[in-house]
């Protein structure tokens, strides 16, 4: 019974409380306030860069979103651009940086390790690096945090490689570079353009599966004879050893909900794929490991897993099992202290009431004692005097019982009705007296 009073008396604000907690938490998820979407890929001419500008036609074409491409120096510079604010999604290379408060959105194709030399440099592999001029990535992208891993893992210092900070883009404007190591697409426009011109080759990163063993986001993969076009024939003649990462669109941590559900599906649209074939396929996910190293947005998993929500229960039901004494341990505690919180508010409402009590008692007796020394009163003055103590009794006991849970109890409505009783047989007596009095 008390329980239920307490409930009755709180419940509708703990409801009210636990509704707005929930409304703020899951606003700030699922809402999409923004009406421009700003995607960080990487330069201009790189891959990066020409699959945003891709997407971008296709988000403005089927939803209400306009969007805003930004170039950067890639993966790393992206990660920043997302902590930041300056950017709602970005494209990167899984393992490349760190993934802290970001969340995958989608995983988008396979970038290839592709070590790219000047056919006349005398380079055949990794280990005739030193004392040449080889660009391994320039500062902030994710090639660079990739080619250092394989650099390092032959033992090589890269301050024996020269013009290591140059990119793809310094070898095509021939900044005195024997190579390059570029993480990419097949797709690349200014891969392609440098290979087709029939002067270089791409040499094999070597067995690394070790490397791999260390680098879980990586995976061992093979360029296939004949992707590139070329002067003289296509390349590579023969299929070449490499190590794949996997490019991901990325967003800050739990935000972006609304958007995320709106770009997802223009992902596996025909028109889109037919534009970029090296896309992964919805049903292929699952042969990328590291997709599932990542930590996926709350859309994103519901989007490839239907049953996610069952999972999830199905999760929480074995959780609570596994947890159950503990978790009883919990319900008791949290029992045990509402116990002793209405208790004690029981005690303390008990000794108002006992309080209140005895101040109407102490009014009852009063208004008994009026009673009595009226009923010999026939003193018009007198009996004025105890009609006005009856008042005052009277307004004091209404006083002391409004709002408090002795006005409900019976020796209050038995105040009641003797003060009303009192007043009126004195109010009698005085309109007896008054009118006597006019008869004379």
């Amino acid at each position: 019974m008390l329980i239920a009073d307490f409930f009755r008396k709180w419940g509708s604000w703990i409801v009210i409380i636990i509704l707005f907690i929930a409304v703020v938490y899951f606003g700030s998820i699922y809402t999409g306030s923004t009406s421009e979407i700003r995607i960080a890929t990487a330069g201009r001419g790189g891959f990066y860069f020409k699959f945003g500008t891709i997407l971008k036609k296709h988000i403005e074409k089927n939803t209400d979103y306009t969007v805003r491409i930004l170039e950067t120096k890639g993966s790393v510079d992206n990660r920043s651009y997302l902590l930041s604010g300056k950017a709602d999604f970005a494209i990167m290379q899984a393992g490349s940086m760190s993934m802290n408060n970001l969340e995958a959105v989608a995983p988008l194709w396979s970038d290839y390790v592709q070590i790219v030399v000047d056919k006349k440099s005398g380079i055949n592999s990794i280990k005739d690096f030193p004392g040449h001029n080889i660009g391994i990535g320039s500062k902030g992208s994710g090639t660079r945090e990739i080619s250092k891993s394989i650099i390092n893992h032959f033992r090589i210092d890269t301050n024996l490689i020269g013009n290591n900070t140059k990119s793809l883009k310094n070898l095509l404007q021939n900044d005195r570079l024997d190579g390059v190591i570029e993480t990419t697409s097949i797709l690349n426009p200014n891969l392609q353009r440098l290979l087709g011109s029939g002067n270089y080759k791409l040499i094999s990163v070597g067995k690394l599966e070790g490397l791999i063993y260390h680098k879980p986001y990586f995976s061992i993969d093979t360029i296939k004879p004949g992707v590139y076009s070329a002067i003289g024939g296509p390349l590579p003649a023969d299929e070449i050893n490499t190590i794949a990462a996997l490019a991901i669109l990325t967003t800050k941590k739990e935000k972006l909900y609304k958007v995320v559900k709106k770009v997802l599906p223009l992902l596996y649209t025909l028109e889109l794929n037919l534009e970029v074939p090296s896309l992964i396929k919805k049903k292929d996910l699952n042969n990328y490991n590291a997709w599932n190293l990542l930590p996926v947005h709350k859309a994103s998993k519901g989007f490839y897993n239907p049953y996610e929500g069952v999972k999830l229960f199905s999760s929480a039901v074995e959780t609570i099992n596994q947890y159950k004494y503990l978790i009883l341990a919990g319900f008791l505690g949290i029992f045990f202290i509402l116990y002793k919180f209405i208790s004690r508010k029981r005690v303390t409402s008990e000794k108002a009431f006992i309080q209140n009590s005895k101040s109407i008692e102490n009014s009852l007796k009063e208004i008994v004692k009026i009673e009595n020394n009226q009923k010999e009163a026939k003193d018009m003055r007198l009996l004025k005097q105890y009609l006005n103590e009856a008042l005052i009794v009277k307004k004091q006991g209404v006083n002391s019982a409004i709002g408090k849970d002795v006005q409900q109890s019976s020796l209050f409505q038995v105040f009641l009705m003797e003060c009303t009783h009192v007043i009126r047989e004195i109010e009698w007596k005085l309109s007896i007296l008054n009118s006597d009095k006019g008869n004379l």
